[in-house]
């Protein structure tokens, strides 16, 4: 699991918990600009311009996709 931007100083990554507080740690992403505040990005880590996703990356990201949505 990689954790794209440092939201504090805890070993939880942003979406995986609570820390020490009633609140997850978070950390305003930029993925889209002026509108990051209250949404999640999501990214497969690569260049994919000259190969797909491989499945088990895919199934990753369904999972991870799933799990936000529920």
């Amino acid at each position: 699991m990689y954790e794209g931007r440092w939201s504090g100083p805890d070993p939880i990554p942003v979406f995986a918990g609570r820390s020490t507080g009633p609140l997850p740690q978070m950390s305003n992403g930029a993925h889209v600009g002026g509108f990051n505040a209250g949404n999640v990005g999501v990214a497969l880590l690569g260049d994919l311009t000259t190969a797909r996703p491989t499945p088990a990356a895919r199934g990753a990201l369904v999972q991870v996709l799933a799990a936000l949505a529920g």
